[in-house]
């Protein structure tokens, strides 16, 4: 069969599933159930691309990126779960100890998921990292905005790591990892499997580590520079500003005849060290300025292709 068939016998299972689903909802309402029963539909893995969408996230099903892993998630218990959005980290290994605790059973043993129960109840997000072990597909760590994929060759043999910056790049377009190799080396240390959240999950420090580790003292100078990523052929990737003060500062990205090709950063910054992510569009010669109290500087490289 062509294409054109399977994604017709895929929108047909999709309406089929819709059927039954609402089926199982609409018995719950006849007998009276819908008030003392938990609905929670969640999905395994992400579309194929062959006859779904993953919308502007990489990678399909069968892939460790944000296409195969990022999926929505339905938790409804009229009454007692208030109806809204979550972006709260979870997977499917959450579902039992959050279960439990909802029906006030004890777990009886050590797992692997957390219990999201208090925050589905209107509590706050739970600080956590997502693992996604898989020597074949490859291994994903999530802790906060940090996205880190490994992959592996056909031997077995691991791949350098690529990290990526969910918060300013969904796409997993730039690779980070020669950027912030503190925080792939602490991330890869949480593979294969997650560990119960602690202090260490809540966050990323200013110079790049973990959450937790003291930020690093102010710069005597100010400075910018542009960061690289040598196993993307990116010479430029990232911008690097370090404030002596904190201030208000503009950071733009220009091409070489002086046009204007991004606003990076606009707005105030702590004393510190600041590091940003170029938009992955730039092409060609890179000319990165940023002004503010310090005055102005500048900082050329080349991005490739």
């Amino acid at each position: 069969p062509d294409d054109t068939d399977i994604r017709k016998r895929y929108l047909a299972m999709l309406a089929v599933l819709d059927d039954e689903v609402g089926r199982i909802v609409g018995a719950l309402d006849a007998a009276g159930l819908t008030e003392s029963t938990l609905v929670w539909f969640i999905s395994d893995n992400g579309a194929n691309r062959r006859y779904g969408s993953n919308g502007i996230f990489r990678g399909d099903k069968g892939t460790a990126y944000e296409g195969g892993v990022r999926v929505p998630s339905f938790v409804v218990w009229p009454g007692r779960i208030a109806p809204g959005v979550s972006a709260q980290p979870a997977a499917n290994i959450d579902v039992l100890p959050t279960v439990l605790a909802l029906a006030g059973l004890p777990l009886g043993h050590a797992v692997d998921g957390v219990d999201l129960s208090g925050h589905l109840l209107g509590g706050d997000a739970v600080a956590r990292g997502v693992a996604v072990p898989n020597a074949v597909l490859g291994d994903a760590y999530r802790l906060g905005r940090w996205k880190l994929v490994r992959r592996y060759d056909g031997d077995g043999a691991p791949r350098p790591a690529q990290l990526y910056d969910l918060a300013g790049d969904p796409s997993e377009s730039v690779d980070l990892a020669a950027v912030y190799p503190d925080t792939v080396a602490w991330l890869v240390g949480r593979l294969p499997y997650g560990r119960p959240p602690g202090p260490d999950t809540l966050g990323v420090s200013a110079g790049g580590g973990p959450g937790g580790d003291p930020p690093p003292a102010p710069p005597s100078a100010a400075s910018l520079r542009v960061l690289p990523n040598p196993s993307a052929g990116v010479i430029a990737a990232a911008v690097e500003v370090a404030l002596p003060e904190a201030g208000p500062v503009r950071v733009e990205a220009f091409d070489a005849l002086g046009r204007r090709l991004a606003v990076v950063h606009d707005g105030p910054l702590e004393a510190g060290v600041h590091r940003m992510v170029l938009p992955p569009p730039l092409r060609g010669w890179v000319v990165v300025r940023a002004s503010g109290p310090f005055g102005a500087l500048t900082a050329t490289a080349t991005r490739l292709r």
